[in-house]
């Protein structure tokens, strides 16, 4: 990884970053509190259930091609991958989890690197299009501004 690359990875993961995602802990703390998880053997059963049964098959391949859309300034696929994604987040709490982090980070990104195919996207989140989901957000890294 370059030292931009790593920079701005740093950088969407500070706490400081204005998209609210340090906030989110997927229900960590009610786990906790009903004894669900209670030592660190529970925690990396946690963590592994939630990255390769939810993240890895569902945020990743929706990045990934939303990624490759937003390169060749394909909105549509953008929007589409959107709508996908969000029907699969059944619990309310992570659909609004995930949209309220994705609305953040897609309008910092517009702000910060614009091009076409971010700006369009970030208004039709505005719009009511989509809710704009996390990964379809982080999707539209390293597009390189026009």
């Amino acid at each position: 990884m370059d030292g931009d690359a790593f920079l701005a990875a740093l950088q969407l993961g500070d706490s400081l970053f204005p998209s609210g995602a340090f906030t989110q802990s997927s229900g960590l703390e009610t786990l906790v509190a009903d004894g669900e998880v209670t030592a660190a053997a529970d925690l990396r059963a946690l963590l592994r259930t939630h990255l390769v049964h939810r993240l890895a098959r569902a945020d990743l391949p929706v990045l990934l091609a939303v990624h490759d859309a937003a390169a060749a300034g394909d909105l549509d696929t953008v929007l589409e991958a959107d709508r996908l994604l969000a029907a699969v987040k059944l619990a309310r709490e992570e659909r609004t989890a995930s949209a309220r982090t994705g609305r953040r980070i897609a309008a910092e990104a517009a702000r910060l690197a614009p091009t076409p195919v971010l700006t369009r996207f970030v208004e039709a989140v505005a719009a009511g299009r989509c809710i704009g989901c996390a990964a379809v957000a982080q999707g539209f890294a390293e597009i390189p501004p026009e």
